[in-house]
């Protein structure tokens, strides 16, 4: 089991290569999949993903995993040992296999055109944004 949510479980094979997400089926109604809009990229909690004007955009597990935590955080910093703990099954991500998976996030957020922008702030961590908002007093 990857992850425990409200009304659903994860489970993630040990290679990362196959995640199942399972629903109870208490009123034969499909639950609405929580996710978060940041400028025009939606990513979903359950089960996981992202979309750049309503196209897949095709991500690593860990970039997924700290997607999902930026757009979690709602345009707020979230520091760097936290994000580096969003990887993949959990497992601390060293600060430069961090920043790797960062730089890989942003030129595939670039590349779909994405309005939403990864913020680095060395005394605060890493916030996902949208663009206009992502101006910061200095």
């Amino acid at each position: 089991k990857s992850a425990v949510h409200e009304s659903a479980e994860q489970w993630t094979t040990p290679s990362g290569r196959l995640s199942v997400t399972i629903f109870p089926a208490n009123n034969c109604i499909p639950a609405e999949r929580v996710s978060h809009r940041i400028g025009n990229l939606h990513v979903y909690e359950l089960p996981p993903g992202a979309t750049i004007d309503e196209r897949f955009v095709r991500l690593s597990p860990t970039e997924l995993s700290i997607l999902l935590r930026l757009a979690r955080a709602q345009q707020q910093f979230v520091d760097f040992p936290e994000v580096a703990r969003s990887g993949k099954a959990g497992k601390m991500l060293s600060l430069g296999a961090l920043s790797v998976h960062v730089h890989g996030l942003r030129r595939k957020l670039a590349a779909h055109r994405a309005t939403a922008l990864i913020t680095t702030r060395r005394s605060s961590g890493y916030m996902l944004a949208a663009a206009e908002s992502n101006r910061l007093p200095r």
